[in-house]
């Protein structure tokens, strides 16, 4: 499947992510789906819109649990906050994902160090900085099973 291919049937996917990364997951997230023997469970950290959940869950049909502390969201006319943003999203196109997202509101570095579920998959793409990064990668990757 193409990304336009993609965009066509499950709206758009991946947000701000480059457009060579879009292809390329586009072509990689569904053949790692195959590997899983039940639907992936995946962990986005940095959810913004939710446009990149939505993408994850629609190539590889797995479920999302998605974090963000919308420190740099700005309300507009459509969107009063994040998650109403997210949730709207996750629901574009006419292809409802909601009942495979769980939206947690708040700081990725506290709910890492809370976390004690697996993850299958963990995209982290939250504040860019090395030091929170960092600390996202250590508090969740612990949980990534092999």
């Amino acid at each position: 499947m193409t990304l336009q291919e993609a965009e066509q049937k499950y709206g758009q996917l991946f947000g701000w992510i480059a457009t060579p990364d879009q292809h390329f997951l586009v072509e990689f997230l569904p053949k790692i789906a195959t590997e899983f023997a039940s639907p992936p469970r995946i962990v986005e950290v940095g959810t913004f819109y939710g446009s990149t959940a939505r993408g994850l869950m629609a190539l590889t049909g797995g479920t999302c649990t998605s974090m963000d502390n919308w420190r740099d969201f700005h309300p507009s006319e459509k969107y009063q906050t994040g998650e109403q943003a997210f949730w709207d999203t996750v629901k574009n196109n006419g292809v409802d994902l909601t009942a495979s997202a769980r939206l947690i509101p708040g700081d990725s570095r506290i709910i890492g160090l809370a976390w004690n579920s697996p993850i299958d998959i963990l995209f982290v793409d939250g504040d860019h900085a090395y030091d929170s990064a960092s600390v996202d990668i250590l508090n969740f990757s612990k949980h990534v099973v092999p």
